[in-house]
């Protein structure tokens, strides 16, 4: 069994904990082999593993972004009794945790079981299990962001998968009368930065923007502790896939904030900067239209005199995300406070 591996869910949580500031920077091996066909069972029919790609990357945006998230929140409630929260883990979790073993993701397989089997091992500890589910929850979402930075969304720009007649859309009717106006924010910098496999790292611009802190003080209060204890967050960046005019990165934050303002994202304002807990825990910044009527937590909004240099921001990412997977670099932002 994985959690062999571990005395006990404190050892467990600590060994998460590391391997996840690891993965914050670095792309798990794994995932790279994947998506180079250097996958040690050359799984997929064929001989081809672009289908076995796109099942590891579903069941990786599904695990990290609901199911896992959904089990710290579920451990944190004192409503959801131990034995319901252990069902849950059990019945949830565990056939995804055994499908991504066969695809060879160690680390998920490996971590993931641990959680399980030294949960159901130690069921008084309410206490250890919520940290480690929550710990475990976060080391998902920093891996998926690796998924989504490694598939080959180059294949979607190919004609068979373009519509023939985009003026015949019928989006969702703006109404920018239903905008959030953010008052006297938390100023703070986005500084980009596009780093190759070999080659000189290229400097972007950089953004200015601020934190919603009337719109949602908990929330940009969750981002002000971030930036302060650890004086920097560094994002990966990629372009949104379905929506529209939007770039976003997995943030290395599982948040607990009220949120008071949320807002339609078809409404934002260019600029708007967004938090979406229930997509991965992803930071948002709008930089066009976009067809969702979702309403989305309000993060903050790029300022005024920023907003050119968004424009190349985002097409540097935008081109970067649609490039082949052996022309792409890794674009990050860092973020402080200003």
């Amino acid at each position: 069994m994985a959690s062999q591996q571990y005395a006990n869910l404190t050892a467990l949580i600590a060994a998460i904990e590391e391997a996840t500031k690891h993965i914050s920077s670095e792309q798990p091996t794994e995932v790279a082999d994947l998506f180079s066909g250097k996958h040690e069972n050359m799984i997929g029919t064929g001989g081809q593993f672009f289908s076995t790609g796109v099942f590891a990357f579903a069941y990786s945006l599904c695990d990290s972004i609901n199911d896992w998230p959904n089990l710290a929140k579920w451990a944190r409630d004192p409503e959801v009794s131990i034995d319901i929260l252990l069902k849950l883990l059990k019945d949830l979790a565990q056939q995804n945790i055994n499908y991504q073993g066969y695809n060879k993701f160690g680390s998920i397989q490996t971590f993931g079981q641990s959680v399980i089997d030294l949960s159901h091992a130690e069921p008084g500890n309410r206490e250890e299990i919520t940290r480690a589910i929550s710990a475990f929850a976060r080391h998902y979402n920093m891996f998926h962001q690796w998924m989504h930075q490694a598939f080959p969304w180059n294949v979607g720009t190919q004609p068979e998968f373009q519509y023939p007649n985009l003026t015949d859309a019928e989006p969702v009717e703006p109404d920018p009368s239903r905008r959030v106006k953010i008052e006297d924010g938390r100023v703070i910098e986005l500084s980009y930065i596009k780093m190759y496999p070999d080659a000189p790292a290229e400097n972007l611009p950089t953004l200015k923007a601020v934190l919603a802190v009337n719109e949602n003080p908990e929330l940009a209060q969750e981002w002000i502790d971030y930036l302060t204890n650890y004086d920097e967050m560094a994002v990966l960046m990629n372009a949104a896939m379905v929506s529209g005019g939007s770039i976003y990165g997995w943030a290395p934050i599982l948040s607990r904030a009220a949120i008071q303002q949320k807002e339609r994202q078809c409404d934002a304002p260019i600029g708007r900067i967004r938090y979406s807990p229930l997509t991965g825990n992803k930071i948002i910044i709008q930089d066009g239209p976009v067809t969702e009527g979702i309403e989305t937590p309000v993060l903050g909004e790029v300022l005024p005199e920023s907003l050119n240099d968004l424009d190349v921001v985002s097409k540097a990412i935008r081109d970067n995300t649609f490039a082949k997977n052996t022309q792409k670099a890794h674009i990050w932002v860092v973020i402080t406070l200003a």
